[in-house]
């Protein structure tokens, strides 16, 4: 449940807030260049969907709170 918390949170956001949403994929790729593990790979890849959904214009996540 924690994932999905996030991932909903971040696409929330990022209707907020596009551009600080863009800052945060950044980041995670820079933190995931200097030391790849699974938690900077899961995070990046995160931010980067609900930058996409933003993008796109989909729902808040109401389909996540479904599943």
């Amino acid at each position: 449940m924690p994932a999905e918390a996030e991932e909903g949170w971040w696409h929330i956001f990022g209707f907020l807030n596009v551009e600080r949403l863009r800052q945060e994929v950044d980041l995670a790729r820079q933190e995931m260049a200097r030391g790849l593990t699974a938690d900077t790979q899961r995070r990046l890849e995160r931010l980067k969907d609900a930058l996409n959904k933003v993008s796109a214009g989909e729902p808040d996540g109401t389909d996540l709170a479904a599943a």
